[in-house]
């Protein structure tokens, strides 16, 4: 399961993550994967600096495997700086779909069109795909046409 922490959170459609329970959200997500594929045997979630130093820890404690992507200077922008955690969430999957035998499953947690030619690599190489997505508005039709199942994440109120 591959989570792109910031296309979750920041498409949650109530309130700030402050006003869920993350953990009772991902217990929840992952038990209904988990009745559809079997044990899940890796969970990363990719988190841009700022977002690691307030939730990498709970994500550990969650079974995740936080993987901090870094901003790095925007070639094209003096300056500026650009976002990592698409670009390495895609990378670290492609890898994965190459180099894993006996997967048969490939979870992200994502609406992002970006995803897309990862989804489609995915799918070539016999992959059934589960995208998770946080509301429909953040879910992009392509994916919607290309994953296997489409679930939504339900994090828990706290209030």
């Amino acid at each position: 399961m591959l989570t792109d922490h910031e296309n979750l959170w920041l498409s949650i459609p109530f309130g700030s993550p402050t006003d869920i329970s993350a953990v009772n959200g991902f217990d929840n997500l992952i038990t209904k994967i988990s009745t559809e594929v079997g044990q899940l045997i890796n969970v990363y979630v990719f988190l841009p600096p700022h977002a690691a130093h307030v939730w990498a820890g709970t994500y550990h404690k969650l079974g995740f495997y936080p993987i901090v992507c870094p901003r790095v200077p925007n070639k094209d922008m003096r300056g500026e700086e650009r976002d990592t955690v698409d670009e390495t969430l895609m990378r670290y999957a492609a890898d994965v779909i190459e180099n894993t035998r006996d997967l048969t499953f490939l979870v992200l947690v994502s609406g992002d069109k970006d995803f897309s030619p990862l989804v489609r690599r995915a799918k070539r190489k016999g992959l059934k795909v589960i995208i998770v997505a946080a509301s429909i508005k953040s879910l992009s039709n392509e994916l919607i046409h290309l994953a296997s199942k489409v679930l939504m994440f339900e994090p828990d109120k706290t209030g």
